[in-house]
């Protein structure tokens, strides 16, 4: 009786090539991949896409620990306030600059981007202007409540 044997299959991809740099991700099945169309992010995406990851966390973290760095009504207080708004405007251009790029160079498909594609960077942008505005209300807010019993 003869002897079958499984056809062999392909061996599975090394993620990693010889040259240490990631290989893409083959397309999603059932979409083929366009001509011309990007296998991967180009590496100035990938590092401004961390870069600016980490300096949000960081502002985030910054801007909770204010008080605890300067507390309100000392001479340290704006100081440590027009730092956190100076580092605020360089991510803000960061982030500018990634959108530029983003604009510039197409990003490789996915098969389920929809609204995220466009809902993800519109978030980094205005989510801290929304901060920002939420901050000022409360200080309005307690001037206004300051005022008024004073008034009264």
């Amino acid at each position: 009786m003869p002897h079958i044997t499984a056809p062999q299959r392909n061996t599975p991809i090394d993620p990693i090539d010889a040259s240490g740099a990631a290989r893409p991700a083959p397309p999603a099945p059932g979409k083929p991949q366009a001509p011309g169309e990007p296998l991967s992010y180009t590496r100035t995406a990938v590092v401004l896409h961390w870069a600016i990851g980490l300096a949000l966390l960081a502002q985030i973290v910054f801007g909770f620990l204010l008080d605890d760095i300067a507390p309100r009504g000392t001479p340290a207080r704006a100081g440590v306030i027009n730092l956190h708004k100076s580092f605020g405007l360089v991510l803000l251009a960061l982030i500018v600059v990634r959108l530029l790029w983003r604009w510039r160079h197409r990003p490789p498909a996915w098969p389920a981007a929809g609204a995220l594609d466009a809902g993800l960077p519109a978030a980094t942008v205005v989510g801290p202007g929304v901060l920002v505005e939420h901050a000022a209300s409360e200080k309005v807010a307690a001037i206004v409540a300051v005022a008024v019993r004073r008034t009264s």
